[in-house]
């Protein structure tokens, strides 16, 4: 099922302005979290709170995990933002190596 129709189906809550309730601008963000190897949360959760998540793969490339770091927007600014995210796919990639997954995720 799509973002749009998950939407459309189940209704979505605003949490904070930035949360996405918008279905197309959702598969959107879907679709770049897929391409870039990595996923941010801008405080649509939580004001003031900000998220950067990397995949964790099996040997057949399936995510089958997380690895993420949370914390309050000033302690997470853009400056931090970059060196959180390298460290997190290198950590990813690490973990899925060890799990059997080769192909490099991100970038």
């Amino acid at each position: 099922m799509s973002p749009t129709n998950e939407i459309k189906g189940r209704g979505v809550s605003r949490l904070t302005e930035n949360t996405i309730i918008d279905g197309k601008k959702l598969e959107k963000e879907l679709c770049q979290v897929k391409e870039q190897g990595f996923a941010l949360d801008r405080g649509e959760h939580e004001k003031d709170v900000r998220c950067i998540a990397t995949p964790i793969r099996n040997y057949q490339g399936k995510v089958i995990a997380a690895v993420s770091i949370s914390g309050p927007a000033f302690r997470i600014d853009v400056d931090k933002q970059d060196n959180i995210k390298e460290a997190l796919i290198e950590m990813s990639k690490k973990i899925s190596k060890r799990l059997g997954w080769s192909k490099v995720i991100g970038k």
